[in-house]
């Protein structure tokens, strides 16, 4: 559990930048490849390189939404609510309706969860571009649902 209320804040924004020491990395990679200046090992192929950069962002998306819901569960347990929502849908509203939040920050967060569902249900297949929501667009829906969450704690 975080010492610090805010704590679950840092937690959320490390994903995010977990992620961008990733894409370096894979861009890096791919770059070397292309250069010939890497070889890779025995079983991996430059068509799974390719597939582990495309699907990078929506991988830590999913982690950081998962981030996300564990910092909401906290915030009912450290307010002693006996019954915590399972699902995400619930939850998000639980931890709005404790702390007395709704509009766009609540829609928001909405929004973040149910463009998670897509990625978890179609992310072999793709998401359509004008679907597409980039980590820096959810880590910030999350965490100014989170600020208002701790604030009002």
């Amino acid at each position: 559990m975080p010492s610090d209320k805010y704590d679950l804040l840092g937690r959320v924004k490390a994903v995010e930048r977990e992620h961008t020491a990733l894409r370096f990395t894979t861009d890096h990679a791919l770059r070397s490849l292309g250069e010939g200046g890497v070889e890779l090992e025995e079983d991996l192929k430059r068509l799974d390189v390719n597939r582990a950069s495309e699907r990078l962002e929506g991988t830590y998306i999913i982690r950081l939404f998962s981030e996300f819901e564990v910092a909401l569960k906290t915030i009912l347990r450290e307010r002693k609510i006996k019954k915590i929502p399972r699902d995400a849908k619930p939850l998000i509203n639980r931890v709005a309706s404790y702390v007395k939040f709704s509009g766009p920050i609540l829609d928001n967060a909405h929004v973040v969860r149910e463009y998670r569902n897509k990625l978890v249900h179609n992310l072999v297949y793709g998401i359509p571009d004008d679907q597409m929501m980039t980590i820096r667009a959810v880590t910030s829906y999350l965490c100014t649902y989170l600020s208002r969450s701790v604030a009002r704690w």
